[in-house]
């Protein structure tokens, strides 16, 4: 896209060292998406714009641009409109992967979302006033989770062993398959960790990146 685009002659090989689980709906791939798009502007010195390659991002993907941008964002439209919101006291999650994966494809497939609604869940205007982690607590929430849920009853059973071990709120993770927890304090995560550890789960203690690294330099 980029060579035939700017006429570049060049290429390059790119080889990933995937960390986060792939089908599990953290944007795994859509990340790698876009840290390729900004090293071979890097690599290649096309000075291309942040603008620039928030749109090239847009047409690779719908939240490729939400990972250009980084931070906390507020995704509108097909996910390309990206509004910076001011992230809430600091907070961790445990995060749970089952021994399933789930297409993203797939799942966006089965989802049947009104175009037009009054909502809070459908126009998220409510996450530019949350201030506390109880108020976010409260307002989680994914409508692929019950869709996915029916076919994958293990969705449900994730998030109520979070919540029953002491998550603030817990909710599936993009499309899925995974779920997490939210919870205040790194020492409460690790312990909420502990409780809910089984076999066939991964489960790994995380927090929320505020701005992602290395990006500095798109400013304009």
């Amino acid at each position: 896209m980029i060579q035939r685009e700017f006429n570049i002659r060049k290429g390059c090989q790119i080889e990933i060292n995937k960390k986060i689980p792939p089908a599990a709906g953290l944007g795994g791939g859509s990340s790698n998406a876009a840290a390729a798009l900004i090293g071979i502007n890097e690599l290649w010195r096309l000075q291309l714009s942040k603008k620039k390659l928030l749109g090239l991002a847009a047409r690779l993907g719908s939240d490729v641009p939400f990972f250009i941008e980084g931070g906390t964002s507020l995704a509108e439209g097909r996910g390309e409109r990206l509004t910076s919101l001011r992230l809430v006291p600091d907070f961790w999650l445990v995060l749970i992967k089952p021994e399933f994966s789930i297409e993203t494809s797939w799942a966006y497939g089965r989802v049947k979302i009104p175009l037009t609604s009054n909502s809070q869940y459908i126009k998220l205007n409510g996450l530019k006033e949350i201030l506390t982690l109880e108020q976010l607590s409260g307002f989680l929430a994914n409508d692929l989770e019950d869709v996915v849920g029916e076919f994958y009853p293990s969705i449900g059973e994730m998030k109520q062993e979070l919540l029953s071990k002491g998550a603030m709120g817990a909710a599936m993770s993009g499309s899925g398959s995974s779920v997490f927890g939210l919870v205040k304090t790194k020492k409460a995560a690790e312990r909420l960790a502990k409780r809910v550890n089984r076999a066939k789960w991964q489960v790994f203690v995380v927090r929320p990146v505020r701005r992602c690294e290395g990006l500095g330099g798109l400013d304009h």
